[in-house]
């Protein structure tokens, strides 16, 4: 039995372009013996490398997700700083005591800063909470 033959050259490729939370499957449909070692790393890597080269890529930022009760008088501030930190609102739940709960979609690097500007723009009045992150 060879070992380091397919999981290794594979990875090569992946880490070669400097990719990572991908998958790359290569299926083997002739070889071993007849190629040798290090003709199967030639040939896993060579695929591997060749797929991962014509593929569409995209860059993907990990989202944190916050809950937000606020007065319906302050709900266009926390639009306008939604908007200014390329966050997006979700659901709106209007409340009969006359606030808004929200749950917000923002970018992970953006969360602090965009807590904080809410909460400065609306002098304290809201304080957006961390929900979930992508990770949990």
């Amino acid at each position: 039995m060879m070992g380091g033959t397919a999981g290794k050259p594979i990875l090569g490729a992946i880490e070669g372009d400097g990719l990572d939370g991908v998958a790359v499957l290569v299926v083997r449909y002739f070889g071993g013996v007849k190629l040798g070692a290090g003709g199967l790393v030639r040939a896993y890597g060579g695929a591997a490398r060749d797929c991962i080269r014509a593929a569409p890529k995209a860059f993907v930022k990990s989202k944190v997700q916050l809950a937000v009760v606020t007065p319906f008088e302050c709900l266009g501030t926390v639009y306008n700083m939604l908007a200014k930190h390329g966050a997006a609102a979700g659901e709106e739940d209007y409340q009969s005591n006359g606030k808004v709960k929200l749950t917000l979609t923002a970018d992970a690097d953006q969360a602090e800063s965009l807590q904080q500007a809410i909460a400065d723009a609306t002098s304290g009045k809201v304080q957006p909470t961390l929900v979930a992150t992508d990770e949990s």
